[in-house]
């Protein structure tokens, strides 16, 4: 029996190739909703972009703080 993916790039895929399937044979899955299972996909999207952009924050915040020590440790 398949495995369900794990890995998030596995995921991202099956949910990609279910819509796709979706879309091309709605006769076959009339209980599916690719409209909602695209929109749950779009808000992944966009919530790991939020977190690039919060992890290079994050880089930036501690690089500033690492250099703001140097500075206090050079002048004591």
């Amino acid at each position: 029996m398949p495995k369900f993916p794990i890995r998030e790039a596995e995921v991202l895929a099956l949910a990609e190739g279910m819509i796709a399937g979706y879309l091309e044979s709605p006769t076959v899955f009339p209980g599916a909703n690719p409209t909602e299972l695209q929109a749950k996909l779009d808000a992944y999207h966009t919530a790991k972009g939020e977190q690039v952009e919060l992890q290079a924050k994050a880089l930036m915040a501690t690089e500033h703080k690492d250099n703001t020590q140097r500075a206090l440790e050079e002048f004591m």
